[in-house]
């Protein structure tokens, strides 16, 4: 579940279709004719005249507030309603007459998620970095249009709640945080409908890979799931709770060759289901079959070893694929963003780069930096350690 290997977003929309889930829509708003595929945010050849803004912006999530690489984030969607996007150039996030984020030029369409597949509405995937201290109340939203107004809406409170503070599943330094947090990987596109309800399980999602001694993830070839150096590492409770579903059946694959078809029953190849507090699930995937050390209603502690980390599932090669969600369906819910009490932040890693290059890794600071109260962000590499209160 990375850009190399995962829970491809295209897979996932085919998926969508498939098993009878929809877009989300505004209510009481007609659906608008879908453009092509790949639209974009540039002006039409001949922007349509109009005399008031037409169209409906509205937010499904109220924006959630995380610590996210040491950052300050508002990490959510709008979507628009009964207009085409053509001639959109700019989007605003506000608070009043304050601009807290422009979106624009190159950003802007990197962002802009068109109707496709049976999606009616577009979305506009949102990041917004606040500073330290700085606590709007509520955000809300304008969009700009060439030749035509502004369109203004998707007003939304905050929520400032307090993420579920958890332990990390693996333990040891040069963890990679592949696919962490970010706008534009393929986690956080992952909007799904189903069943009348809209969400991103995936949002907070992390690829975890491990470095090792020589700089890369592999030791020699990667031509072995064994030749990884997370491969077979020990995947630990994040928190005390009880296993509500698990998966132990799944075969392995071979790293680098096409994973077998996605199917939303086996994506996540080897997996356990965790529920940590009330509504709460941990999700970790893609474990070595026959390695899971529990089963379907064990009580288990912080710290415990739930199985091995491996490459089953829809997975290109090694990783733990881990997120937090309010549904114990991996797909289907609201991703949760959480925090580990305390962690190092070794440096940074374009990973991808460096296995075309077979380079070593060479993004380290001088000096780790010691983070507390957050998690990772995109291709951090970090040193996790149990929680003080874990076994």
């Amino acid at each position: 579940m990375s850009r190399v290997f995962g829970l491809v977003i295209v897979s996932l929309v085919f998926g969508m279709l498939i098993f009878g889930c929809a877009s989300p829509k505004a209510p009481g708003v007609p659906p608008v004719p879908a453009p092509p595929v790949g639209a974009q945010a540039v002006p039409p050849s001949e922007p349509a005249a109009a005399s008031a803004a037409t169209g409906n912006l509205y937010v499904i999530h109220a924006p959630q507030y995380a610590v996210i690489g040491g950052k300050n984030v508002l990490f959510y969607e709008i979507y628009l309603a009964n207009r085409s996007a053509d001639g959109l150039y700019k989007v605003e996030a506000l608070d009043g007459s304050r601009v807290l984020k422009a979106i624009e030029g190159a950003e802007l369409n990197e962002s802009l998620r068109a109707p496709v597949n049976g999606v009616n509405d577009y979305a506009v995937y949102m990041w917004v970095e606040l500073k330290d201290g700085d606590r709007p109340v509520a955000i809300s939203h304008k969009l700009y249009f060439e030749g035509q107004p502004a369109l203004e809406g998707a007003k939304a409170e905050i929520n400032y709640a307090a993420p579920i503070v958890i332990s990390p599943p693996l333990y040891g330094n040069g963890w990679l945080a592949a696919e962490a947090p970010s706008n534009f990987n393929h986690h956080r596109k992952a909007i799904i409908t189903c069943a009348g309800s809209t969400g991103v399980s995936q949002r907070y999602a992390i690829d975890w890979i491990k470095y090792g001694e020589n700089g890369k993830i592999y030791k020699t070839d990667a031509a072995t799931n064994e030749d990884f150096y997370c491969y077979g590492q020990e995947i630990h409770a994040v928190a005390d709770g009880e296993i509500v579903d698990t998966k132990d059946e799944i075969p392995e694959n071979v790293p680098w060759t096409p994973s077998p078809p996605f199917t939303v029953t086996h994506g996540g190849g080897n997996f356990v289901m965790q529920e940590i507090a009330n509504g709460t699930y941990a999700f970790y995937a893609h474990m070595i079959p026959g390695s899971l050390r529990v089963k379907i209603g064990d009580k288990v502690k912080t710290g415990d070893v739930l199985g091995l980390l491996g490459n089953s599932g829809n997975s290109d090669a090694p990783h733990l694929h881990f997120h937090v969600a309010t549904s114990m369906d991996a797909l289907f819910g609201k991703g949760l963003p959480y925090a580990f009490e305390s962690y190092e932040w070794e440096g940074n890693s374009d990973w991808v780069a460096q296995i075309a290059k077979n380079a070593s890794w060479d993004g380290a600071f001088g000096t780790p930096k010691t983070m507390s109260m957050g998690m990772p962000a995109f291709d951090n590499v970090v040193t996790l350690a149990p929680a003080q209160n874990s076994t």
